[in-house]
């Protein structure tokens, strides 16, 4: 233990002297500019990583067709005045995937400036494949809602303000009307 005390006592006080500032500033550049010069992989301006098993959990449309107004008949279940409920949705899209990409700047002879935008591609196992950086969720194209209490106004009102607000569908693509 007091090996490592002298140690470590001559080491700060190395870096207290002017000859371990000096050091320490010229390996703190040194870190700089070897991050300002690489590309962060060495390759061609590709990602190449090992993708191993993701934990990412996909859905089909109708899957979360069904989950949405699973949910959504719930919370509408619990408008004042609205009673049993049934909904149904249809769907204008399924999910897509959003890929990134890098912005290439190239300098012309005039000038002028031209940009490109090409895919980040991972490889896995020898297989190329675009990078997903995002994914959208299937879009909701219209909405029905039966309800007991259906025919009353301000209970409609509610209802259409909860569809909105949990699908992002305006009030003319939903329908209220009471359920018999």
């Amino acid at each position: 233990m007091e090996t490592f005390k002298k140690y470590y006592q001559s080491v700060c006080d190395f870096f207290k002297s002017q000859k371990g500032v000096r050091l320490s500033v010229c390996l703190g550049l040194l870190g700089l500019l070897l991050i300002l010069f690489s590309n962060g992989n060495g390759s061609d301006n590709n990602v190449s990583s090992t993708v191993s098993d993701t934990n990412l959990t996909t859905y089909s449309i109708e899957e979360y067709r069904i989950a949405l107004e699973s949910n959504l008949q719930e919370l509408i279940k619990s408008v004042d005045g609205a009673g049993d409920t049934m909904v149904m949705i249809t769907m204008a899209s399924s999910e897509q995937n959003v890929y990134a990409q890098e912005v290439k700047e190239h300098s012309n002879s005039d000038g002028s400036s031209e940009y490109q935008n090409e895919y980040i591609t991972i490889s896995s196992n020898g297989d190329k494949s675009a990078l997903v950086s995002s994914v959208q969720s299937p879009k909701v194209m219209g909405v029905v809602v039966l309800c007991k209490g259906g025919s009353k106004s301000s209970v409609k009102e509610d209802i259409y303000k909860v569809v909105s607000a949990l699908t992002g569908v305006n009030s003319s693509s939903i329908f209220v009307g009471q359920l018999v």
